[in-house]
């Protein structure tokens, strides 16, 4: 790896070895080159952080915050964009492996003090919102409550979640809540869109 990136014809490249594989030269020769003047397309450059990225799942342009952090790569992005890694992520992660290790880790120490912190905060958020709710959106968010847990008796793996998550600032309140099917509310996790279904 080198503290500088060597641009070559508009290309970054992080390594020498690397620049002379993908040009079919010697690592020696490309050396010389940055060295000579008599290839200008060939220097050390400072690396700029690129505006936007391509997706390699759905292959969309998107702005550089709708990637993923990944400390490996230069930009310090990953090469998925949000939405297809919790998609893969989904569909590919073994569940049960996943819930087993789940377990493990919420059965220590810091497990629990994270559960416990998690629960105080949320209760705190659904607190202050229902204060300013009137008896008419109460008592629709104690129905919709009650539809959740009828479906799941009939067999029904469904969520009652918020369109903007509390986490985000989002409020415990009829706008703010919907009814999804547990699969789309793991895909969607802490992101603020609502999940519509065809009727």
């Amino acid at each position: 790896m080198l503290s500088k990136p060597v641009l070559i014809s508009n290309v970054y490249y992080n390594s020498i070895r690397l620049a002379a594989i993908n040009l079919g030269v010697d690592h020696v020769t490309i050396k010389q080159r940055i060295k000579s003047r008599n290839f200008p397309e060939y220097s050390y450059t400072e690396y700029r952080l690129p505006k936007e990225k391509k997706c390699s799942i759905c292959n969309e342009i998107k702005l550089l915050d709708q990637f993923k952090l990944n400390k490996v790569s230069r930009d310090g992005r990953s090469c998925q964009c949000k939405k297809c890694h919790s998609e893969n992520t989904c569909r590919n992660v073994d569940r049960q492996k996943a819930n087993i290790n789940n377990l493990k880790y919420l059965k220590t120490e810091k497990g629990r003090a994270d559960t416990k912190m998690r629960k105080v905060a949320r209760k705190q958020i659904v607190k202050i919102s229902l204060k300013t709710l009137s008896n008419t959106d109460k008592k629709y968010i104690r129905w919709l409550h009650w539809k959740v847990s009828k479906m799941r008796r009939y067999g029904f793996d469904v969520h009652l979640d918020h369109v903007v998550p509390l986490s985000k600032g989002g409020k415990h309140e009829p706008m703010n809540l919907q009814i999804v099917h547990g699969t789309d509310n793991a895909i969607k996790n802490n992101r603020n869109y609502k999940i519509e279904y065809a009727a």
